[in-house]
């Protein structure tokens, strides 16, 4: 059995982590709101055998 102090240290160390790791998910996500990209169409059979 994991003593009770070994364990608050390892719930400490996950919390720090996640902190750390909700900050760079974050500045890594997309904003909410933010107008979605759309593309121009889909190739038709013309374009495919011309490329």
């Amino acid at each position: 059995m994991i003593p009770a102090n070994k364990t608050v240290e390892i719930y400490y160390l996950v919390d720090e982590f996640l902190k750390e790791y909700d900050a760079v998910i974050k500045s890594h996500s997309l904003e909410e709101g933010a107008p979605k990209k759309r593309r121009n169409g889909k190739f038709t059979m013309s374009r495919v055998a011309r490329s």
